[in-house]
């Protein structure tokens, strides 16, 4: 039997979603004759995207920033749909990013009557504005998400979805594993990761309390603190290494490699988002932070109803990892915290076997999940 090649439009509107994008595009082509389209980052093209827009043109955070930009926002969102209906996709798969790729979504369905969409990592009504349940069952056909408990949760609500597992554990798991020690007490050097977030208003709020933050632990612990600076690319490790020298601080800069900066640290100082995941499946006792304008930070508490921001604390229904959050986001305050994590072993050990539990778990064979679905896509609407 034949088929005809299945059209893809796909959306990924920031760097994590460029990877997942990526192994999503190239798990798909391994089995299937399937073509994307899309907005991407360089790690899509080079799975085999054909670039419609770039990542780079939907990069903006908060909601006063989203508001600013709204007029060209909505501007790229038109030109976006009319790309995608002229390559008559099949499938249209939005990658995170729930705020940009349903309103896509739905406005392809009204053109598209036999339009299939997945939405891949799932909106966190969980944590915040659950209300949005009665739109995703109206638009997404099939969730992929990347946590256990969000598959009974969406499957609950009526949503059909799979989990996938995550790629960061995957990734991890296949990372040599370093030999690094957990005991505080036998390091004569200390190294310390800093990794302020992948965009520029996360970036620019972080960066010099994180690097503040250094100094106070360098004054604190009786060793030699080296630092190990994450950054999304060139342009924002640029900009970090303007911050560390007003600072009087360096370090080794790790370009595109949060995993790798944390593999060879011992402490952590992240934003929250994926990073404090990597973080916690790396092992690496951290302190999550979170800083943005007053007016943002006013909207995002009157929408949230997790009790944690961060995904550590979320997996394990627990507030083991320390977070700090707008006023309380203070130097003394992030060295105070770290110094805790090198006293309390207990703490440690609770963590650390929460860290390798959740790689175990997270890592499952996504490719397999993903494949089968797209196998009954096949069969059912593509068939000549």
């Amino acid at each position: 039997m034949s088929y005809r090649t299945l059209k893809v439009g796909i959306v990924a509107a920031e760097k994590s979603g460029d990877i997942l994008g990526a192994n999503l595009i190239t798990s798909i082509r391994q089995k299937h004759n399937v073509e994307f389209f899309g907005v991407v980052g360089p790690k899509m093209i080079e799975a085999g995207c054909t670039p419609v827009a770039s990542i780079e043109n939907l990069s903006v955070m908060g909601f006063k920033e989203v508001i600013l930009q709204l007029p060209r926002l909505i501007n790229l969102k038109n030109a976006i749909c009319r790309a995608f209906i002229e390559y008559k996709i099949d499938v249209f798969i939005g990658v995170d990013s729930p705020s940009f790729n349903l309103p896509i979504a739905a406005k392809l369905k009204s053109n598209v009557s036999e339009l299939k969409v997945i939405q891949y990592v799932a909106p966190q009504l969980w944590a915040w504005r659950p209300g949005r349940i009665k739109k995703i069952k109206k638009i997404v056909d099939y969730l992929f998400v990347l946590f256990p408990f969000e598959q009974e949760y969406f499957s609950n609500l009526g949503v059909k979805s799979q989990f996938v597992g995550h790629p960061a554990a995957t990734k991890i798991k296949t990372v040599q594993k370093t030999t690094r020690s957990s005991d505080f007490s036998d390091m004569k050097e200390l190294n310390l990761a800093l990794l302020p977030g992948s965009r520029w208003e996360e970036v620019k709020y972080h960066a010099d309390i994180f690097f503040a933050s250094a100094g106070f632990l360098k004054n604190l612990v009786n060793k030699k603190v080296n630092l190990k600076i994450g950054a999304a690319n060139e342009k924002v490790a640029d900009f970090l290494r303007e911050r560390a020298e007003k600072h009087y601080e360096d370090g080794v800069f790790y370009i595109d490699d949060s995993i790798g900066c944390l593999k060879q640290s011992d402490l952590a100082i992240v934003s929250s988002g994926t990073v404090s995941l990597e973080a916690f499946l790396c092992l690496k006792p951290m302190v999550v932070c979170y800083k943005t304008s007053k007016l943002n930070y006013f909207l995002f508490k009157k929408l949230i109803i997790s009790d944690h921001i961060s995904l550590p604390n979320i997996l394990m229904g627990s507030n083991v990892v320390p977070e700090l959050i707008q006023d309380n986001l203070i130097a003394q305050s992030i060295a105070a915290q770290l110094m805790l994590w090198m006293i309390d072993n207990h703490r440690l050990e609770l963590f650390q076997q929460g860290g390798r539990s959740f790689l175990d778990i997270l890592s499952g064979d996504s490719h397999d999940n993903i494949n089968k679905y797209f196998d009954f896509l096949i069969e059912q609407f593509i068939k000549k």
